[in-house]
Order: structure tokens, then C-alpha cells, then sequence
């Protein structure tokens, strides 16, 4: 047996042990409590055996002070793995001795992997072991008696290391990561545990510090990082750039739609660029929205939301689609429900499981809604369709983003990510969404929502006022609204849409700086906004528009094509007091210059 070697070891490899006036009782407590138990026990796992007995004895020794620690999990463990390091020396009669491995040989492995460093009570190192000088670039004698200091970094900031040291100082073990600094000046990254010895009064005396080193595990998370944000801005870009000329497209062509002046092809020709262009737009949200969810961006808002106003919207957008192929709905409920939800998310949700139904139905046929009460206050909200149904063997493929199970052939439009979008914001909701489908019988989609008892009146929800609703009324005195944009097809739209409202008086500067001239001579009841200007951009302006006090009063309303979650966050806590998004829903615009009308 080398248990007595192996003991001696542990003096020689954590310095300090020879000055602890409890070490010898501990040493010759272990030592008996190892060969007890190894004269007893069948030694066919002798290295399991030994760390049994080390953490036996250990905990058999109550007069422990000078090394109170020892107790922590932390500090057993690692005297455990040193003592079945030294196991594995023990004979084995079952063993052919040519297949045992030395001790030297494992602690020289566990050498190469684990950087360890012993300092006293004032941070100053008295030992370190190879891996510690590798990995450092420091010499042994350039380190001992040195400050941990000289391997920091300037990566963590004062407060950090304060509260390091003073949890270790408190004699609590402190755990986690670490950037250092090498003598050449580079960094490297560790995770690192400094578990504090104590005295007999409880008092550390001296800190253990055991770490690995995970520089390369650091540098593939600044990568991803840094993916990640170049990710951001180039989505946030083409959000942005594509906005921006599907404002035209989708603006004059909602202008175009309320012109009488049109023939019927001329109608239908104007339909179907406002088709074409809400398509476009729909693919753009749609590709933008799973970006985010992969990403861990996305917000909800989670309110009470009534489902009979939320259907009654879905119907009256879904019904011209579903006309189109004498597809009959069916979605009134038969008393009114209430649900926890995002209502934009669930309106969204209702609306691809909706326009599903219909794209891949069968000529005249029909789509169902109903609810069910389920247990655990939970509504089921489910679609009913009558189309050909899923095979079996695509069923498990369907959530899957840009996957249509073979409908990419066909002539109906679509990405394959609504429904993968749809999981997951129900899911965020605290919802579930799964389907039932039979092939030649339909399918039926489902979603379940937490319920809540449906006390709001639908009948008090208002509906926007559509533009050949508003009044027109001739003979009122004119508010004016200044209109800031650089893009001449954006002015022209906007005059075009607010020349329906006789009320309305609009001035327009296609420069920032004329903009603010404009305001400041003729202080207009409400400021439309681009933010994307040159030389001024729009929080500037409005900064401007704030810190003058005849004109910090006048509403200022952004309209951009800068349409992510975090434009539009920033945009309100810049003080704009409302946030449009390029392309504009006319409708939107209307009810909120109808607001300066003359009461």
C-alpha cells in the first residue's frame, strides 16, 4: 500500500497543511480510517473504496477548525478526486499489473488541465502549478510573492472584484469567470472557484483558487454576439428599405381604391397591386418576426382581450379572401369569451390559421370556429376546415419553418413560417397550438389559452373610422399639420391622403432644417416626422422642437419605414406621441388628424 506516500503528498501539494496544528491528528485519522476499510472491504474497485473512505473520514473528524472548508462540497470533492488519484496506485489482485497506471502519469494529466493557485490572507501568491505558469506566460519565480493583480485585466469593472473579495474574504467560496491578463499583454478567459481556508476562530487564512481555462469558449460567444448584431442591423435595414417603397405602392393604391373616378378594370387592376403589395408586405413581417423570435426580441403584451371584437376583425379582413373562393365562414360565438393574451399576437395567430383554412381548402367549402371551456381555466379556440386534409407522414414536418409539405408546387402563395411563428408566440403566451387531421375530412387547428371571465362589452370597442367614412364637412376654420420628409413620393402621398379632410391645412418641407423653420413661423397643430433625414435626423429635430418653448407643446407624430421593436421602443422614449410605420394605414392617420378637428 502507497496510502502513507500518497498522505504525504497532500502536505507537499497544498502548502500551508504542515502549519495547521490540526493537520496530524487529520492525517493519522484518515490513515487508520483508509486501512480499516481496506483490510475489510473487497478492493475490486480500489480507487471507489479510497474516496469513500476519504470523505469518511473526513466528516468522522468533528474538531475541525483551522480547516473548517473541508466541510464545503467543493473542497471534498477535489480531495476526493486527489485521493482516487492515488487509489488507482493500490494493487489490484484481480488486475494485471501492466494495466495499471502510475500516479505520476494521472496527476501529471490533471496538471495539464486545472490552473491552481494558492495566495494569503492578502492576495499575495505563494504557490502555482504548471498550468497556472502556461497558461500566464509567467515564470514560478516571477509569480510567487506577487499580488493576484498582476494577471488582471481591465475587462471587469472596480465593483466586481469588490465583490469578490468580499465574499471570499467573508469566507464564503466565490464561483464564476474570469478575464486575465498574460505577461504579453493578451487575455484569456477562466472558470474559476476561490475557496477561502479558515483559522480556528473562522478567519480565512489563506485562499485556494482552482480554474479551467474557457478562452475558446468566450471568443465563439463574442462571435455569435456579434452575429447576432450584425444580424439585427442588416434585418432592421431591409425592413427599412423595403418599406419605404411599398409605402408608395401600398399608399397610392389605398387612395386609388376609394376613386370613383376608375373603371372597373381600372379598379381591378388597382386591387391587384394592393394585393400584391399587402402580400409582399406580409412576407416582409413575417420574415422579420421569425428573425426575432430566433433571437429571443420579440415582445408581448399580455392583456385581457375579448374574442368576439378580435373575430369580428379577423372576419371582416378574411371574408373578401374567403369569397373569393366561395368559402362559406362560420365564426360567431355563441356568448362572449374573454382570454390572457397579446391581442395583436392573437389577431395575427387567428388570422394565418384563418387565411390557412381558405388557401387550402376546396372550392365551396366551409370554415368553422368554435370554442370550448377546457379544464384548469383553459379555452380552446379551434378552426375547422373542409380541405383534403395532412397525410400522416407529414404531419410531424408541419411546424417546421419554410417547410409546405409539398404545397411550394402548388399555385398558392406562402413562406412555410406562418405556423412555426404561430407556436411559438402562442407559446409565449402561456398557449398551446396543435391540429387534428384526417385526409379527405379536414383539418382542425387549435389553440388553448388561459380564460378569463368574459366581464368587458364587446359592444363598447370601437372600430376605426375608414377613410370614405370620415366626415368631409366644408366651411370649418383649418388646422394645420407640417409634414417633414425628404422623400418627395412620401410628401405627395400624404398630401394626397390628407386632402380628403377639409379641416386639414398641410405644409410640407422636404429638408429638416426648412422643416424647423416652418414650425417655428407658422407653429402648426400637429408635426408629421421621417426619422431617416440627412444631416438632421428626426430625433434631432425633435429635440430641437422640445427644447423650444413656443413650439414644445405641438404633438409630433414619427412616420418611418423604421419599423423593428427597438425603433419603435427608442421612438417612444425619445417623446414622440405616436409612432406610424411606413407602410401607412391610412385609416390610422385619419383618426388621429380627426382628433384636431374643431369640437
Amino acid at each position: 500500500m502507497r496510502i502513507s506516500d500518497s498522505l504525504e503528498y497532500i502536505n507537499k501539494t497544498l502548502p500551508g497543511l504542515e502549519n495547521c496544528t490540526q493537520w496530524a491528528e487529520i492525517h493519522d485519522g484518515l490513515l487508520t480510517k483508509l486501512q480499516d476499510l481496506l483490510s475489510s472491504t473487497d478492493l475490486s474497485n480500489p480507487a471507489r473504496h479510497l474516496c469513500k473512505a476519504c470523505e469518511q473520514a473526513f466528516l468522522a473528524v468533528k474538531q475541525l477548525t483551522t480547516l473548517d472548508a473541508i466541510h464545503n462540497k467543493n473542497l471534498i470533492n477535489n480531495l476526493s478526486c486527489l485521493l482516487t488519484s492515488f487509489g488507482i496506485d493500490i494493487p489490484d489482485p484481480k488486475t494485471n499489473k501492466s494495466n495499471q497506471v502510475s500516479q505520476e502519469t494521472v496527476l501529471n494529466a490533471i496538471n495539464q488541465l486545472v490552473i491552481v493557485s494558492i495566495a494569503d490572507i492578502d492576495g499575495n501568491i505563494t504557490y502555482t502549478n504548471d498550468r497556472f505558469q502556461k497558461i500566464s506566460g509567467y515564470q514560478a519565480h516571477e509569480l510567487l510573492g506577487q499580488n493576484h493583480r498582476i494577471i488582471k485585466s481591465d475587462t471587469h469593472p472596480p465593483e466586481f472584484y469588490e465583490q469578490l473579495w468580499d465574499t471570499i474574504t467573508s469566507g464564503k467560496t466565490w464561483q464564476g469567470e474570469l478575464c486575465n491578463r498574460r505577461k504579453d499583454g493578451s487575455k484569456y478567459w477562466v472558470s474559476a472557484i476561490i475557496q477561502p481556508v479558515l483559522d480556528e476562530a473562522g478567519t480565512p487564512i489563506q485562499f485556494i483558487s482552482v480554474r479551467t481555462d474557457i478562452t475558446q469558449v468566450k471568443e465563439l460567444e463574442l462571435e455569435a454576439l456579434d452575429a447576432s448584431k450584425a444580424k439585427t442591423e442588416f434585418l432592421s435595414s431591409m425592413s427599412h428599405e423595403l418599406r419605404t417603397p411599398m409605402n408608395s405602392i401600398l399608399g397610392f393604391a389605398q387612395i386609388l381604391e376609394y376613386d370613383d373616378a376608375l373603371n372597373e378594370d381600372q379598379q381591378d387592376s388597382v386591387h391587384e397591386i394592393a394585393r400584391a403589395g399587402s402580400h409582399l408586405l406580409d412576407l416582409i413581417n413575417e420574415v422579420l418576426d421569425l428573425a426575432r423570435i430566433e433571437s429571443g426580441r420579440i415582445d408581448m403584451s399580455i392583456e385581457p382581450v375579448s374574442l368576439g371584437s378580435l373575430i369580428n376583425e379577423c372576419e371582416d379582413l378574411i371574408s373578401p379572401i374567403a369569397s373569393n373562393k366561395s368559402i362559406e365562414l362560420e365564426l360567431s360565438l355563441n356568448k362572449p369569451f374573454a382570454v390572457l393574451a397579446d391581442r395583436v399576437r392573437l389577431k395575427q395567430i387567428l388570422l394565418n390559421l384563418l387565411s390557412n383554412a381558405i388557401k387550402y381548402n376546396r372550392q365551396k367549402g366551409s370554415v368553422q370556429l368554435f370554442v370550448e371551456e377546457r379544464p384548469s381555466q383553459r379555452l380552446r379556440i379551434n378552426l375547422k376546415d373542409t380541405g383534403p386534409g395532412i397525410p400522416a407522414s407529414k404531419q410531424h414536418m408541419l411546424f417546421r419553418p419554410f417547410n409546405r409539405l409539398g404545397a411550394e408546387n402548388s399555385t398558392e402563395e406562402g413562406t412555410g413560417i406562418g405556423l412555426s411563428i404561430a407556436r411559438t408566440l402562442v407559446e409565449l403566451m402561456d398557449g398551446e397550438i396543435g391540429f387534428s387531421s384526417e385526409m379527405d375530412q379536414g383539418s382542425t387547428f387549435w389553440i388553448e389559452l388561459p380564460q378569463l371571465e368574459a366581464d368587458m362589452s364587446d359592444d363598447n370597442e370601437s372600430d376605426l373610422i375608414l377613410p370614405d367614412e370620415a366626415p368631409d364637412e366644408a366651411g370649418e376654420s383649418q388646422q394645420l399639420v407640417l409634414y417633414i420628409e425628404d422623400n418627395p413620393a412620401n410628401l405627395r402621398l400624404v398630401g394626397q391622403i390628407l386632402a380628403k379632410r377639409s379641416h386639414i391645412r398641410l405644409l410640407t418641407a422636404h429638408e429638416p432644417e426648412l422643416g424647423l423653420e416652418l414650425a417655428a413661423t407658422h407653429v402648426p397643430k400637429l408635426i408629421l416626422l421621417d426619422i431617416n433625414m440627412p444631416r438632421l435626423n428626426g430625433y434631432q429635430v425633435l429635440e430641437r422642437l422640445r427644447a423650444n418653448p413656443e413650439l414644445e407643446h405641438i404633438p409630433v407624430i414619427a412616420l418611418t419605414a423604421s419599423a423593428m421593436p427597438q425603433d419603435i421602443e427608442r421612438g417612444r422614449q425619445a417623446g414622440f406621441n405616436d409612432y406610424l410605420t411606413k407602410p401607412l394605414n391610412i385609416a390610422q392617420l385619419l383618426s388621429i388628424v380627426d382628433e384636431l378637428k374643431p369640437k
